[in-house]
């Protein structure tokens, strides 16, 4: 008897036994990483004009006036698009930022190059002063570490492989226009800082920091 209460006694115990959780992922910040690349069939003459396939023309958006090109525009700022929306720019090479982690010593950026293939990449953090981070190679792209920062609003430059112009990292395939309005990143608390990572209007990555 008194082994069979033993026994029930045991196996109630196990039963409210709660296991060791696993570890909390690090949260994302921002938006998902998108794979999805707006494109359109088009191409380049030799003096420098794009033409689209099907004689399709672009056109100048802003809200939802659109006006040829070619056509008056008003005051303002305007996007150049296809006539299914995809924006047109002038990059031949970018830095498109994946994946914004978090964890107690600062943030994590991961992302992949656009029109060039990285080698020994290096973040230039770019405020009153400029400071030298180093980059690793990931399976798809790049990654920084990025730690406490002086107080100020530091721009980010990708130097990709050594001689090359420095790119600005940002958040553009998704074709989403002002980040700085429609994604708001929440602010990291370290080395006695206060981190606030956000889009530009331009879909630029930059570091708000203050103390």
């Amino acid at each position: 008897m008194f082994e069979r209460l033993a026994t029930r006694k045991a196996t109630r115990r196990r039963w409210w036994h709660r296991p060791d959780r696993p570890a909390t992922p690090q949260p994302v910040l921002g938006p998902a990483p998108t794979s999805a690349v707006p494109t359109v069939d088009a191409l380049v003459t030799a003096a420098g004009e794009l033409v689209l396939a099907d004689d399709a023309e672009l056109v100048w958006c802003r809200d939802d006036d659109k006006v040829p090109v070619g056509g008056d525009l008003t005051e303002g700022d305007w996007q150049l698009r296809t006539p299914d929306g995809a924006a047109v720019r002038d990059r031949p090479v970018y830095a498109e930022i994946g994946a914004v982690l978090i964890d107690a010593d600062g943030l994590r950026i991961e992302g992949r190059l656009i029109g060039a293939v990285a080698a020994d990449p290096v973040l230039e953090l770019r405020s009153a002063a400029t400071r030298e981070l180093p980059g690793s190679i990931t399976g798809t792209g790049f990654a920084v570490r990025i730690g406490a920062l002086p107080a100020g609003t530091w721009q980010l430059w990708l130097r990709y492989p050594p001689g090359r112009p420095a790119v600005r990292p940002g958040r553009f395939l998704d074709d989403v226009a002002r980040k700085d309005v429609a994604y708001v990143l929440p602010p990291i608390t370290t080395g006695g800082v206060t981190m606030q990572p956000h889009y530009d209007a331009n879909n630029e990555f930059s570091i708000r920091v203050t103390r």
